[in-house]
């Protein structure tokens, strides 16, 4: 009985590197005549393999191609071009699958997605939303400030606010940028807009 060759981490480390390299050069020749300039990604060998133009091979798909006789480029390009067309909404059909017959028509449509809403349009959401809830609150308290300011005063103070204005806080912010100065004093419930300050 033959004694088994010992190895070190390294020489087994070094030997799976040769062997991805060598199968990148065996597909770059079957596959593209020596014509591209193949690297691996992150410098990582035996990852992903990126031989130009969106071609991008695992050493597994590597394997494959070279174990199908007659695989050519154009049969290559028929699957990666599909899953480019339909991966978003049929799904991902690998290699081996592909090969012995799988195609997109045969899976049924991947389930929808929510459709994000983007943070901007959040915040425009929102804005708009605190917009026309201060507007609602200038309204309410329009007629209490006009009448005041007839009177000659250039203070309104309102007791009892929350009962009137719940959203005092907003009241408060809508107010304030409208040009009129605020003290809202929430131990004794009460408001009082200054508008001498106004500009």
């Amino acid at each position: 009985m033959q004694k088994e060759k010992k190895t070190t981490p390294q020489m087994a480390i070094a030997a799976f590197e040769q062997s991805c390299n060598e199968l990148a050069r065996q597909v770059n020749h079957r596959l593209f005549d020596d014509t591209r300039s193949w690297y691996w990604i992150g410098n990582e060998i035996g990852g992903s393999c990126d031989f130009d133009d969106a071609d991008i091979l695992t050493p597994e798909e590597m394997v494959i191609i070279l174990q199908t006789p007659h695989f050519t480029y154009n049969d290559y390009a028929e699957w990666r071009d599909a899953n480019i067309e339909y991966g978003d909404t049929k799904g991902y059909i690998n290699l081996r699958s592909w090969i012995i017959g799988c195609r997109h028509f045969m899976l049924a449509d991947k389930a929808k997605k929510e459709t994000m809403i983007e943070p901007s349009e959040l915040r425009k959401k929102s804005m708009e939303a605190f917009d026309n809830k201060c507007r609602a609150s200038l309204e309410k308290i329009q007629p209490a400030l006009q009448k005041t300011a007839e009177s000659g005063k250039t203070e309104l103070t309102i007791s009892d606010v929350k009962k009137h204005y719940p959203d005092v806080e907003d009241l408060c912010v809508a107010l304030q940028m409208h040009g009129f100065r605020t003290f809202y004093s929430e131990f004794f419930d009460s408001l009082t807009v200054y508008w001498c300050f106004r500009k």
